[in-house]
């Protein structure tokens, strides 16, 4: 999770913004989860050990002819172009209301911390 709240399914410090898949301070963490859970792109991935699992989408000669300076460039490159192909959009980008601290906490909406 990014400071700001942004949920990423990959722990990479220059994680692209396409792996986040909410916001754990506007919404609840099972939506997050299901999001990530239903992403083709991260269950190929997962299933596949790595990046390489997604050439069955995206050809070998496309990951051959990219120049990225970063592992995380590669993999924002590969994201576009899986999304391209399958018609599918990776990540969420949440818009959601705050969530009141009350309802994160579990407590009644008139709950004053300290008491």
């Amino acid at each position: 999770m990014k400071e700001h709240g942004d949920w990423y399914t990959c722990a990479a410090f220059n994680v692209p913004e396409k792996l986040a898949f909410g916001n754990m301070l506007r919404e609840r963490a099972t939506d997050l989860i299901a999001r990530a859970g239903s992403s083709a792109y991260v269950a190929r991935v997962r299933a596949g050990g790595g990046l390489a699992a997604l050439h069955d989408v995206v050809p070998r000669s496309y990951t051959e002819k990219t120049t990225c300076t970063s592992f995380c460039d590669s993999c924002s490159l590969l994201i576009d172009r899986h999304d391209e192909v399958t018609g599918e959009a990776t990540g969420h980008r949440s818009l959601a209301p705050l969530i009141p601290i009350a309802a994160l906490l579990g407590r009644p909406d008139g709950w004053e911390g300290g008491r």
